[in-house]
């Protein structure tokens, strides 16, 4: 019986860490697909759209992301550093926009 028990818990542990996984996953892929929205944008001269969508991903995707991998990444800890690494780099990008759309 308290074998069952434990293996019942590892298993729930387990489903959290696949859960947390997927929505990091879920979470740069927005902000992939997002930036890139940016990219075409910001190609076709059309830098209103650029700034609207590049403030939109900055407090509806970058911010909770960051939040998410910080307070919630580390249950699981094998992918954590990968993700942390990921929103540093996402808000390097979104910075390096917002600096050259300042000359547009």
């Amino acid at each position: 019986m308290a074998w069952q028990t434990i293996i019942e818990i590892i298993d729930g542990l387990q489903f959290a860490r696949e859960g947390v996984i997927f929505t990091e996953f879920i979470y740069e892929e927005a902000l992939q697909t997002a930036s890139m929205g940016i990219f075409i944008s910001m190609q076709n001269k059309n830098y209103a759209m650029a700034r609207a969508h590049l403030n939109e991903i900055e407090s509806s995707i970058l911010h909770p992301f960051k939040d998410y991998v910080t307070y919630v990444g580390w249950v699981a800890i094998y992918s954590w550093g990968a993700f942390k690494a990921y929103a540093e780099a996402a808000t390097m990008q979104i910075e390096a926009y917002k600096e050259a759309l300042r000359y547009t």
